[in-house]
């Protein structure tokens, strides 16, 4: 059953809402995350560049 309060009555608990707090990421998202980013670009930059400098070079030779 609906009931439909009086006029000029209060309730009898207010409640008051906080505004929602922005959580800080954790230390990990914030450190670790982007050093791995890293670390894999450069890894994949280092590996790619080893290739080209040990397996390319030797499939040709230069006459003279």
């Amino acid at each position: 059953m609906l009931t439909i309060p009086a006029r000029g009555q209060e309730p009898a608990v207010t409640v008051t809402t906080a505004p929602p707090s922005v959580a800080n990421p954790d230390w990990t998202y914030r450190f670790l995350v982007p050093t791995g980013i890293a670390l894999a670009i450069l890894t994949v930059l280092v590996t790619t560049v080893r290739y080209f400098t040990n397996v390319v070079r030797k499939r040709y030779r230069v006459v003279e």
